[in-house]
């Protein structure tokens, strides 16, 4: 009967799919070609962290000379108001 035919299409137990294309094993050829991407991706990172450890190592050595520059400017400028001053004293 029709109703003997429903209850044994709903127990029954779907077919087994096969697994999902990211999950399948890869062939040789398809393992090779994502290395090499891969390597490409590697080598552009260490690429860009270099080009920043280059930055980042120019802008401590500014902070370093400004550091400097700023030293020297007030050093200057203490002596000038100290040459001044002693000068104002000592005419």
């Amino acid at each position: 009967s029709v109703r003997e035919r429903a209850n044994a299409l709903a127990s029954a137990t779907p077919p087994a799919s096969a697994p999902p294309r990211w999950a399948q094993p890869l062939t040789p050829g398809a393992r090779l070609i994502a290395t090499i991407r891969i390597s490409v991706v590697v080598r552009r990172l260490e690429e860009v962290s270099v080009k920043v450890a280059r930055l980042v190592g120019a802008l401590g050595g500014l902070t370093r000379v400004g550091q400097l520059a700023g030293a020297a400017a007030g050093v200057k400028k203490g002596l000038d108001v100290f040459i001044r001053r002693l000068r104002d004293k000592h005419p």
